[in-house]
């Protein structure tokens, strides 16, 4: 069956860029002479699949013959087992050897293909040899070890066999490596491929959820985190605001893993990319800028026992506190955080001073702080995360970043499926199975 669509391989962009700069001829121009809109002449030269009949007049204007500029269909499907194999197995980089193994058995195992068996490592060499020549997609880096010229193509290729031999079970394999930060790319691609990525995003959302299911502590959290959705009255999906208070939760617990001088914009803009993504409206809202700026008061206040940190976090516990009672409208609340704001040393006292004010008072006034927190905004629980369920923490976090950024991209969704995800996300289990019934 002849393939409908082709693009150019790395080399034979090369040669095609070099024979249109001879023409001396725009973009326009070529298409006019093609008999085309300009966007197959850019898809042309960025390498993107073109209809056969547009990709050969092009190159039949350019005077260039268009099977050695295509990437030829037989040498993508090498290429992807040759990408995936490796892929799985964390290999950037490969040996000549094992190369030609792997080439010999694509070969082998095509059908009605009869190769002589002693001439298999030599035709292998040829065809590796082949590729770095024409396609430029493989380069030897030292004698003897190969890799991709660039990672990109690597996730690329690899993405492009597991979506040619999609089945549950080769999705499912899939997304046994969500946690695994280096496969993010190839699931964005893949899920871009598929005619229907419907059957991949739901098996992503089930073994996000699996992640805490047995979990008693984070079903405790999520649970909290719709309890404070449907307390506050705040124009935003659920599923965003979900993720808000998710991000509140859990901000203490990765805090203190931080190595780094906490920089309030750049935690800002990190822990509450999920909440974001799920709704581009969510920015400044007054509720929600009062529940973050209390949170940020009481780690800055549970920070400032620390002898080398002390002072900085004494200023900044110093000025969230003063930030929050600009935002505080609630009588009760205003008061009683006023009382708290006048016991803190000013900022201008000088820094001995204010360090062992801290240091004698500091932990004795966040407790007061986390206790108001809890009885006004039910904000300030002390969950406390062992190290397992921190490194887990990371991964339902990373897992529910991706599954919403696959969501976001350009990808082929029915509308059931999406609204599906967006409603049980960052539900407890017990409220997921009620959804989904």
């Amino acid at each position: 069956m002849t393939k409908q669509s082709l693009r150019a391989s790395i080399e034979g962009l090369r040669k095609a860029h070099k024979a249109f700069n001879r023409t001396e001829l725009t973009q326009e121009q070529l298409a006019d002479e093609v008999g085309c809109s300009r966007q197959p002449i850019g898809k042309f030269f960025a390498g993107k699949l073109l209809r056969r009949h547009i990709f050969r007049e092009i190159c039949h204007c350019l005077d260039l013959d268009w099977e050695e500029i295509a990437l030829i269909e037989s040498e993508e499907d090498l290429l992807g087992k040759i990408a995936l194999t490796n892929f799985e197995q964390g290999h950037y980089f490969f040996k000549q050897k094992e190369l030609e193994h792997q080439i010999a058995d694509y070969f082998d195992n095509l059908p009605k293909l009869q190769i002589d068996q002693q001439q298999l490592p030599l035709n292998s060499e040829a065809v590796i040899k082949s590729i770095e020549a024409q396609h430029g997609l493989l380069v030897e880096r030292a004698r003897g070890y190969y890799s991709f010229s660039h990672l990109t193509f690597q996730e690329y290729f690899t993405a492009r066999e597991i979506v040619a031999n999609a089945s549950t079970q080769t999705l499912k394999e899939l997304v046994s490596h969500i946690t695994e930060p280096r496969w993010r790319e190839v699931f964005l691609l893949a899920v871009g491929m598929l005619r229907k990525a419907d059957e991949l995003l739901e098996l992503m959302k089930q073994q996000i959820d699996e992640l805490i299911d047995s979990d008693e502590h984070f079903q405790q959290v999520l649970t909290w985190c719709q309890h404070q959705y449907l307390s506050v009255k705040v124009p935003y999906k659920p599923a965003a605001v979900r993720a808000f208070y998710f991000a509140l939760a859990t901000v203490p617990a990765l805090y203190f893993a931080l190595s780094l001088a906490f920089n309030v914009d750049r935690q800002r803009a990190g822990v509450f990319l999920l909440a974001r993504a799920l709704d581009s409206a969510l920015d400044y809202n007054p509720t929600l800028e009062l529940d973050l700026t209390l949170t940020r008061t009481l780690i800055f206040a549970q920070s400032c026992d620390r002898d080398s940190s002390t002072y900085t976090f004494a200023l900044y516990a110093f000025y969230a506190c003063e930030h929050a009672l600009t935002l505080t409208f609630e009588p009760r609340l205003k008061q009683l955080l006023e009382k708290l704001y006048h016991q803190l040393p000013a900022p201008d006292a000088a820094e001995e001073n204010l360090k062992s004010w801290w240091q004698a008072n500091g932990l004795t006034w966040a407790e007061k702080l986390r206790r108001l927190m809890i009885e006004h905004h039910h904000l300030g629980y002390n969950w406390q995360f062992n190290g397992q369920q921190k490194e887990t923490l990371n991964q339902y976090n990373s897992a529910n970043q991706l599954l919403v950024d696959c969501l976001n991209s350009d990808c082929s969704v029915s509308s059931e499926v999406r609204q599906e995800i967006e409603d049980t996300l960052l539900l407890p289990k017990f409220l997921i199975t009620g959804a989904v019934q």
